[in-house]
């Protein structure tokens, strides 16, 4: 109930910032074409996106070399450049920054395009002025959202310096506006960490929550020492055998089961400090802070014990008649030694040996100087 009550009021609001962006009739008469400036390699399987930007009217140039990119920028003024993190020379990062150094440039928002970059760091993004990011594998609906965005901020931003301009006397109607481009700013940010099929939090917003935790546990280990242990687990769980369920009940069946499973995930992790998030397909990832190693396997058998009862059919899977979790738990004390990606992956290297297996178990290992590291196997 509490999750559908989020899902009506983020999208009533949603909805109004969209009607907002409509009829804005006070400060722009018509929408303009806009320029988009590519740089750098595009995969093959990226290679949609082209066909995609112009069928929605804008107008694209691309480049896959750097300084000839500048060169394309300051001849047809964009209003949004998109850097492929393929690109070498100079890196996108680099490039990034020589970008935001340019005067002419410098409003201009970028967009970092990331084909499965083993080397692609989000930090990085930020650091070097770039303004969003989208990671493959996305949906065209999810890349046109955050252009769309992306220019909705571009196009208020530039209304705002003309209206400074000729309302530099009107201290009230400048605040206004500012303030309307700041609820525009948070509501597209906010909707940008949800999952748009279950409504619960994204990879990219676990990415940034884990991160916190990580500072977190890291200043309090500065504070209180070593004397007491400062506990965080990873739950990773995926569902077993669901692209048979999907092949033999079809997509949206496929759909329903994973908002059912998101919902009672969710029911599971229930603190406040803990995250469920949609890693992506039909994979989740639930985060306990100060949770050690027996507290995160309650929390799989609350939920195992949850999915037992929903009692979703599935003849079709070789280990049980109805849908099953596979579940890597990993606990650790976060150190300077380590990262929260080294957490994420020895949760996946976990997991694999869960599948391995057949699936429908719970495999764990502990990472802590208080605990001996052991790989724990229950499948029970």
């Amino acid at each position: 109930m509490a999750e559908s009550k989020r899902e009506v009021k983020i999208g009533d609001k949603i909805t109004s910032i969209r009607n907002r962006e409509l009829n804005m009739n006070n400060y722009s008469q018509r929408e303009p074409t806009f320029h988009i400036l590519i740089i750098g390699e595009v995969p093959f399987d990226l290679s949609f996106i082209f066909c995609l930007l112009t069928a929605q009217g804008y107008i694209i140039h691309s480049t896959i070399d750097g300084e000839q990119g500048l060169y394309m920028g300051k001849a047809s003024s964009p209003a949004l450049i998109i850097i492929s993190t393929l690109i070498q020379s100079p890196d996108a990062y680099s490039l990034c920054e020589k970008i935001k150094a340019t005067p002419s440039f410098k409003e201009v928002p970028v967009l970092f395009l990331n084909g499965e970059n083993p080397h692609f760091k989000t930090v990085q993004v930020f650091k070097s002025g770039g303004f969003d990011y989208i990671s493959h594998p996305f949906s065209a609906e999810e890349f046109l959202t955050r252009i769309r965005h992306s220019l909705t901020i571009v196009q208020l931003s530039n209304e705002l310096q003309e209206k400074s301009i000729k309302l530099h006397n009107s201290l009230e109607e400048l605040q206004k506006l500012e303030n309307y481009i700041q609820e525009v700013y948070d509501e597209l940010r906010s909707y940008s960490f949800l999952d748009s099929l279950t409504q619960i939090a994204n990879k990219r917003s676990f990415e940034e929550y884990i991160n916190r935790e990580w500072r977190r546990c890291l200043r309090e280990r500065v504070t209180k020492g070593d004397i007491e242990p400062l506990f965080l687990s990873l739950i990773l769980c995926d569902v077993d055998y669901f692209k048979t369920y999907n092949d033999v009940y079809g997509m949206a069946a496929g759909d329903e089961c994973l908002q059912k499973i998101a919902a009672l995930i969710g029911e599971g992790a229930k603190r406040p400090a803990d995250i469920v998030a949609r890693q992506g397909g039909d994979s989740f990832l639930i985060l306990l802070p100060n949770t050690n190693y027996e507290g995160a396997v309650t929390v799989v058998n609350v939920i195992r014990e949850k999915l037992k009862d929903l009692q979703i059919s599935h003849p079709y899977s070789p280990i049980s008649d109805q849908i099953t979790l596979s579940y890597g738990v990993v606990t650790c004390e976060p150190d300077k030694d380590s990262s929260p990606e080294s957490l994420v992956q020895k949760s996946l290297e976990v997991l694999a040996k869960v599948k391995k297996e057949g699936g429908d178990k719970i495999f764990g290992e502990t990472l802590s100087k208080h605990l001996r590291d052991e790989v724990i196997n229950q499948p029970e």
